[in-house]
């Protein structure tokens, strides 16, 4: 009895006989063998490991050939779906062209919790497997804060010769640590500096520090010092500067326009001039005229300040002392130059004093009394025309100069009434 063998459709069958065996025999035709089965889906382009700066917008790439399945995201292993514009997630999006098979994620405004593993998948289809690529997103930050301690960027630091001061520069919140270095007008300077300090701050971001110790000498007076920080998400070094400021006293003040021995007239224009040289910060002058401030009106430039005092001489300033006194903030006590004037002039006054009316044979007693004057003035008298001898003395007046006083004393003879005047002249005069 024979069997019944079902033959498969679209294949050739016959039996073969051998040995008194029956069996089936399957036979391909030319076109069945040329014919390629139909083609999976694979990634063109896969995602890459990438570091992000925070702040900026990055994309993950994705792109797939004969695509079949739905493709979605997956963030630490959370899938994201399939919307383009991503649920819950409103700085995440996929960026589609289908036609070419990019499914891009996009991450605008990138975070700190943006560092994960991300895997583009795409689902599996009929005659397809699922697909799976993968890539890390690292987020760097850079620093929040570059500053030295207790000064802003470009203010000045005064110190005194001698004194020290240790200055901190801090770098804060970044990842990875930012590098610091210290700078002398633009010169690495190593001397004196801390090695780099790291401290953790919040949510893993780091704060580095380094200090430096100065040590102030007049040479460094307008000195800049930088402290200079490298990050791997700031393309060039970036700085925070001081400028430094060591003060030291001034120089004693001189004065120009007078010196003692000289001598000048009531009337004259007189310009004193107080300098004084060097000093950080420069030094105040003040003009003061027997100990009463007079000029506080002084200029800098250079490296010296000028207080001028002009005035008209007049007869009080005769023996006056004008001192200027140079200070600044490091003086302890203010240095001084001074002149005494000498002004020559005239009295302004002479006059004489006594009796009007005398009898015949009496004696009679006249004073005469200058007004103040530099040098002393000479004093003599002439009666009726002929010189007498007289006394005088000097004393100092108040105003500055001294006053001249002489004394006569004449008889008043019988012989007068022999005349024919009944009166006498009496001339007080005086020689400067």
């Amino acid at each position: 009895m024979s069997k019944l063998v079902k033959i498969a459709p679209r294949l050739n069958s016959e039996f073969l006989k051998q040995n008194g065996n029956c069996f089936l025999s399957n036979s391909v035709s030319p076109e069945e063998k040329n014919q390629k089965p139909p083609p999976q889906q694979h990634f063109l382009q896969t995602p890459t490991d990438l570091v992000a700066v925070e702040g900026s917008t990055v994309d993950l790439t994705c792109q797939i050939g004969a695509l079949a399945g739905d493709v979605q995201w997956s963030k630490d292993g959370f899938l994201l779906g399939f919307d383009a514009k991503i649920p819950g997630y409103v700085r995440y999006s996929m960026v589609v062209d289908a036609a070419k098979g990019i499914y891009n994620l996009r991450i605008h405004n990138v975070q700190m919790d943006d560092q994960a593993e991300y895997q583009c998948q795409v689902g599996p289809a009929l005659n397809n497997l699922p697909i799976r690529a993968h890539a890390k997103v690292s987020v760097i930050v850079p620093p929040r804060v570059l500053e030295i301690r207790g000064y802003k960027n470009g203010s000045t630091v005064e110190m005194r010769e001698g004194q020290k001061l240790a200055l901190q520069c801090l770098a804060r919140n970044s990842i990875p640590p930012t590098r610091l270095k210290w700078m002398k007008n633009g010169l690495e300077y190593t001397r004196d500096t801390t090695p780099l300090k790291e401290e953790e701050s919040s949510s893993s971001l780091k704060t580095t520090s380094t200090s430096i110790t100065l040590s102030a000498k007049l040479d460094d007076n307008g000195a800049i010092y930088s402290c200079v920080g490298e990050h791997t998400a700031i393309p060039r070094p970036f700085k925070t500067n001081v400028f430094l400021s060591v003060l030291y006293a001034p120089g004693p003040p001189t004065i120009e326009g007078y010196h003692d021995g000289d001598i000048v007239q009531v009337g004259d224009k007189l310009n004193l001039a107080c300098i004084s040289k060097g000093g950080n910060p420069a030094a105040k002058l003040i003009w003061y005229r027997n100990g009463d401030q007079v000029d506080v009106t002084y200029s800098t430039g250079g490296k010296e300040a000028t207080n001028t005092h002009t005035f008209a001489v007049g007869p009080r300033d005769n023996r006056a002392v004008y001192r200027c006194e140079a200070s600044n903030t490091v003086t302890m006590q203010p240095l001084s130059a001074s002149v005494r004037l000498n002004v020559l002039f005239a009295p302004t006054k002479v006059s004489i004093s006594g009796p009007k009316e005398v009898r015949v044979g009496d004696s009679v007693r006249l004073s005469c009394v200058t007004g103040s004057s530099n040098p002393p003035v000479e004093v003599s008298w002439v009666v009726d025309g002929r010189p007498v001898m007289s006394t005088q003395a000097v004393t100092e007046d108040t105003a500055g100069g001294w006053v001249t006083s002489s004394n006569v004393t004449v008889s008043v003879s019988r012989q007068v009434k022999h005349r024919w005047w009944s009166f006498f002249v009496f001339m007080c005069l005086y020689n400067l």
